[in-house]
């Protein structure tokens, strides 16, 4: 989910877990990212009508094997 911060504070120990706000670059350096997702989540968060395309492969039990963006020209 992304917001635009006008101000506030986070609900302290909610019953669903921690929430935390986070820039882009502070959610790609989570170890409990996948690998794969942190060079799309810059892309994903800015605000551009771009159309990404991906291709994963992945070995049995999910363990990636490829992995790229494909370029869309």
């Amino acid at each position: 989910m992304t917001a635009k911060y006008a101000g506030g504070e986070l609900i302290p120990n909610p019953t669903d877990g921690e929430l935390v706000w986070l820039t882009p670059q502070e959610l790609c350096k989570l170890d409990d990212v996948l690998a794969e997702l942190k060079p799309l989540i810059p892309r994903l968060l800015e605000n551009s009508s771009e159309v990404i395309s991906v291709r994963a492969v992945y070995k049995k039990g999910n363990e990636l094997l490829e992995f790229e963006i494909e370029d869309p020209g």
